[in-house]
């Protein structure tokens, strides 16, 4: 709620600065065009800079909300109504803060666009080759990350973890639907690391060996070391997912 009073203070007290800037100078081109041409231009004058003043207050409260939706949204892993929720509070912070009529819903449609904020999730292929795999996560699921995400967030954690439960997690679901759906689901143990799973993410934790990324990864898995920062982490429903994902025997 800081971040939102913030960019709305911000943005008002530039509209604010706009308006009185622009009304001094209408009222200096009243005075001179009065004297000159009669009212007729005045009037026009003053409806151009009224025109102006408005639109620029608008595109100030436009360029917060879009900020704060930058800020706050997360990653496509965390639940919906998450984004749904902050794209209201985002529509809030332009329409309660001018007096101009603004259609709240083309707004709304606008930022939801702009952002990538879905409102549901496509029954996802298991079978497919391509696609989002955090897509098989459940409602539930996606509620546990976000826990995990907003506990490394407010302790300064990195969100790599995160992402790669998520990514473990999802990865498991997957293989759950397409066993589920009669889909043929072959587990192999191949030399080396081809169709093995490997999180793009895990490149970047740190003590990862980049020469085996796997390997370093089942290390840290069975070590218990991987999620042991984060507590909404390290529970059944990640470290199970884990190892199952890897092809592990806990």
């Amino acid at each position: 709620m800081d971040i939102i009073t913030g960019l709305i203070n911000s943005s008002a007290q530039s509209a604010l600065q706009s308006d009185t800037s622009l009304v001094n100078s209408k009222d200096r081109t009243n005075s001179e065009n009065t004297s000159s041409s009669g009212s007729r231009v005045s009037n026009t004058t003053n409806s151009a800079l009224q025109i102006s003043a408005r639109g620029h207050s608008i595109s100030l409260l436009m360029q917060g909300a879009n900020e704060f939706l930058r800020q706050e949204l997360g990653p496509s892993y965390l639940p919906l109504a998450r984004g749904q929720a902050l794209l209201d509070q985002a529509v809030s912070m332009v329409t309660a803060n001018t007096e101009i009529d603004i259609d709240g819903q083309a707004l709304r449609n606008t930022l939801q666009q702009e952002h990538n904020i879905r409102e549901t999730i496509p029954r996802p292929n298991p079978s497919s080759d391509s696609g989002n795999v955090f897509d098989f996560l459940s409602g539930s699921d996606r509620e546990a990350l976000e826990a995990a995400y907003d506990y490394a967030v407010e302790n300064n954690l990195d969100a790599d973890d995160v992402e790669l439960a998520a990514g473990l997690l999802a990865s498991d679901r997957r293989r759950q639907a397409a066993i589920a759906s009669g889909t043929i689901y072959l587990v192999h143990e191949p030399s080396e690391n081809a169709g093995k799973f490997i999180p793009q993410s895990s490149a970047n934790l740190p003590n990862t060996d980049i020469s085996n990324p796997r390997q370093s990864l089942i290390d840290r898995v069975t070590s218990g070391d991987l999620f042991s920062k984060n507590p909404f982490l390290n529970q059944a429903l990640f470290i199970e997912a884990a190892f199952r994902t890897l092809q592990l025997k806990n």
